[in-house]
């Protein structure tokens, strides 16, 4: 390729693009040309078949409501569901097992006792409204067969716990 100004050495690279341009088009069109024929193959591939999600109704229902699950769980039982965009039957399936699964493997819907619960709520109770309101948190929280009316010193322990418990939370 010969310089569009015999008095320059160093030719920009604008000017040799042009001038690489002018003498030989096809070297600088023939792969973009290329690429949009074959585009134009995928394009009409994928237009003519269907995915088979597309050839079969949908005959499965979700076993959990929509407006029933957590926005957690509606992340999930969605990203599952999308993995299996060729089989919607078996992605409801396989989203509502997961969703399962996750449900089984929470562990943050019960603490376990009251006194943690509402530890973690950053509520502050004294000593006299926590004494007042744990028997019937205990109550509401424990099946009727084993619960016991918490003596003094079991309410001193649980108050402990709900104070070391304000800490593990913030």
């Amino acid at each position: 390729m010969r310089s569009p100004n015999p008095s320059h050495k160093n030719p920009s690279i604008a000017a040799t693009f042009m001038q690489g341009l002018r003498e030989s088009p096809r070297l600088f069109f023939a792969p973009l040309v290329a690429a949009v024929r074959w585009l134009g193959r995928v394009e009409a591939r994928v237009s003519r078949t269907l995915p088979p999600a597309f050839r079969k109704p949908i005959t499965a229902r979700p076993a959990f409501p929509w407006h029933g699950m957590q926005d957690r769980e509606q992340a999930v039982w969605a990203a599952v569901y999308a993995s299996f965009w060729d089989d919607p039957t078996e992605g409801i399936r396989r989203a509502d097992l997961s969703v399962n699964g996750l449900r089984l493997a929470s562990r943050d819907e019960s603490v376990g006792s009251p006194e943690l619960e509402i530890g973690g709520n950053s509520a502050f109770l004294s000593y006299e409204e926590f004494r007042a309101w744990y028997p019937i948190a205990l109550k509401l929280a424990t099946p009727p067969a084993k619960y016991r009316k918490p003596t003094e010193d079991a309410c001193h322990a649980a108050y402990d716990r709900y104070e070391r418990s304000q800490s593990d939370f913030y």
